[in-house]
């Protein structure tokens, strides 16, 4: 199976909010050694996240999602975990044992239960958390 990797951003952050100096000299010597589209920055790419200035190196990581799904799906079921595909959820009522109800009519408990879906809108009755 082919996939496009996906061109990640690198981030240098100082340990702390101390001066901007250490990162000011890191900044000049990477473009010394020619790395010159790598930037300081101010804001973080977070909303939640401030780490004061920090430098951004474009594109120097690559993700394969394909391959990171593969690796979690086979740590899932590593630890006694079960995935089922291609089911048409009718129901999850929560509480413990946690159910899940099926419109095959079957109905899976277990302790957790995590819906992950490119299409949350169908997921439409998740009583309790």
């Amino acid at each position: 199976m082919n996939c496009d990797l996906e061109r990640l951003d690198g981030y240098l952050f100082l340990p702390d909010l101390k001066s901007i100096d250490e990162i000011q000299q890191e900044l000049e010597a990477v473009h010394r050694v020619g790395l010159t589209n790598v930037e300081m920055v101010k804001k973080a790419p977070l909303s939640d996240f401030y780490p004061g200035v920090y430098l951004r190196f474009p594109q120097q990581g690559q993700f394969d999602p394909l391959k990171y799904l593969t690796g979690l799906a086979e740590a899932i079921q590593h630890r006694g975990g079960r995935i089922y595909t291609e089911v048409h959820i009718e129901k999850i009522p929560g509480g413990l044992p946690a159910r899940v109800e099926i419109s095959s009519g079957k109905v899976v408990r277990a302790d957790a239960v995590v819906v992950a879906t490119n299409s949350p809108n169908e997921v439409t009755s998740v009583e309790n958390k």
